[in-house]
């Protein structure tokens, strides 16, 4: 918990890294979205909050936004909402409350503010400066740039900002210079360069598959003739500054992942939106999401809206690279559809046994980034015999063949659904384990595999699972999934000898690639969402290693 809490004194006052500030403008010490309990539990170590003791601005205490009489951690999370533009100025109670800092602005500044105060690090006495909503009528910018000419002349240009508004926003890395960004909404402009002036713009088409969980519109911007391993500012329709990075260059390490399965919606399910704000919080490069997203074929179609309104808190600065799960496609309601047309992949692969609902290829991909070969696994339409087939072959020329011969591969790692291994509620996968041993013994590269589909934290020792790691992490959000509702809770007590860590705990999985080793750690959730086998505070590190 100390290192915990002197992380959150390093942000109080503003000790973050260069490429952080660059790549998560809105993050100090809220990760935006964060629940006010787990911000609580990760900044006052258990602590009372200091008493709030406030000036007034009108008839509310300065920093009181949301106007329920007290400043604490949910004002601050308001703010941080209004920051990254899942609020908007006009939702807020009493805006004039915010500029609790006084520099003019409701911004992130003000959010760490209150956040500070709630934790007793900085005086609550606090003094608004004059803030309105600003008007929304303005469409022109006037700036002054060099100019393009030999010349030091400056010249002056008026740049119209593209209008309308947009929710559901994601991106997924397509190559080494490219990326492509989905949303939902009126805009159709996507603005973007090296700075936040956005010297680039591409406009968005409708996707080439149209989701139906609701009206839309749904749009997607493919952006191409980037700079490899290069961090991009960029807006979408008049909304607030985000980024996004190339992938690193090929051999490189030194990159995080955060993974996550079985999920949901925070209108369904309450401990979603606090684990979002955990892999906010983290400042992944990319997320993997391990299938069954959303839910909405058993919850109704709004929790797909809601899902990808869940994860902004992430997606909008950290590539979102899904696979998908028996949810997306099992249900009456709810198909591929809805997912295939808010992503596009950098190799996608039609399974030809995949049903008709699913439509139109990309039922699995992969990509590489820095020196690993990510590779996602389908559900087991044809029990994984064309995936499979395509790994490798007598030529050399499989997907995994390939990554054997690339001296700057360094790691396979596959992602998918179901699991191979496991003791949790659904049972491990004899086909697919097979596959994996069977590969991994030609592939010594091959050394880790992400699943999802047991609501539960589960990993192997790979001397004794076929010289690969397996990781469970359906942790996501969704309801945990025991296999007993007392006692003992997994298919057998004590686990096999396989089974070296488990858990009944929501959390979620860090990953950091070195360049000869793959860290991992689980880190601990909010409590609940069913019988739990542990007791951990939100952000404790339960299960640690490393594979080489």
């Amino acid at each position: 918990m100390a290192d915990r809490v002197g992380r959150l004194a390093l942000l109080a006052m503003g000790e973050v890294g260069k490429e952080d500030a660059l790549r998560f403008p809105a993050r100090g010490l809220l990760a935006v979205g964060l629940s006010p309990s787990f911000l609580l539990a990760i900044a006052s170590s258990g602590r009372a909050a200091s008493p709030t003791a406030t000036t007034t601005v009108a008839a509310v205490p300065c920093g009181d936004v949301n106007g329920d009489g007290i400043v604490d951690v949910g004002d601050a999370l308001v703010v941080a909402q209004f920051v990254v533009g899942l609020r908007q100025c006009s939702q807020l109670t009493y805006p004039e409350a915010c500029d609790v800092n006084g520099d003019g602005a409701c911004n992130i500044g003000d959010a760490l503010t209150i956040a500070q105060c709630e934790v007793g690090l900085v005086n609550c006495a606090f003094t608004c400066g004059p803030f309105t909503c600003p008007s929304t009528t303005s469409t022109t910018t006037t700036t002054t740039r060099p100019s393009t000419t030999s010349s030091t002349s400056s010249g002056t240009t008026t740049t119209t900002i593209p209008s309308g508004t947009a929710d559901e926003i994601h991106w997924t890395v397509t190559g080494r210079t490219s990326v492509t960004v989905d949303w939902r909404g009126s805009a159709t402009v996507i603005r973007y360069g090296l700075t936040s002036a956005y010297d680039q713009s591409v406009t968005a088409q409708t996707p080439s598959i149209v989701p139906f969980s609701s009206s839309g519109p749904f749009w997607e911007a493919s952006i191409t003739g980037l700079q490899e391993n290069t961090v991009y500012h960029y807006s979408v329709g008049d909304g607030s500054d985000h980024t996004f990075k190339t992938p690193l260059s090929p051999g490189s390490a030194g990159f995080t992942v955060y993974a996550e399965g079985d999920i949901g919606a925070s209108t369904t399910y309450s401990a979603v939106a606090p684990i979002q704000a955990m892999i906010a919080a983290g400042r992944p490069d990319f997320v993997l999401a391990l299938g069954d997203l959303t839910y909405a074929d058993m919850n109704g179609l709004a929790d797909v809206d809601q899902h990808f309104n869940d994860v902004m808190v992430w997606s909008q600065d950290a590539a979102y690279e899904p696979a998908w799960g028996n949810h997306e496609w099992g249900g009456p309601e709810d198909d591929l559809r809805n997912y295939k047309g808010r992503f596009a992949f950098a190799n996608p692969v039609t399974d030809p046994a995949s049903p008709s609902m699913s439509c139109c290829g990309e039922d699995w991909h992969w990509f590489d980034y820095g020196n690993t070969r990510f590779i996602a696994y389908p559900e087991p339409w044809d029990d994984w015999g064309h995936w499979y087939s395509l790994m490798s072959n007598g030529s050399g020329t499989g997907i995994m063949d390939q990554a054997r011969a690339d001296p700057n591969v360094r790691f396979i790692v596959t992602f998918g659904h179901r699991p191979a291994w496991s003791t949790g509620y659904h049972p491990g996968d004899p086909t697919l384990a097979g596959y994996v041993s069977n590969l991994h013994a030609t592939h010594p590269k091959y050394v880790l595999s992400l699943n999802g589909h047991s609501h539960d934290y589960e990993r192997t020792d790979a001397a004794l699972t076929g010289g690969v790691t397996y990781v469970t992490v359906g942790t996501g959000g969704g309801s945990l999934e025991s296999v007993h509702s007392s006692g003992c809770l997994w298919q057998s007590c004590p686990p096999p000898a396989w089974s070296v860590t488990r858990y009944m705990h929501f959390g979620v999985l860090k990953l950091v690639f070195g360049p000869t080793s793959i860290s991992g750690q689980f880190i601990c959730g909010p409590a609940g969402g069913g019988s739990n086998d542990i007791t951990c505070n939100p952000g404790d590190v339960i299960d640690t290693f490393t594979i080489q």
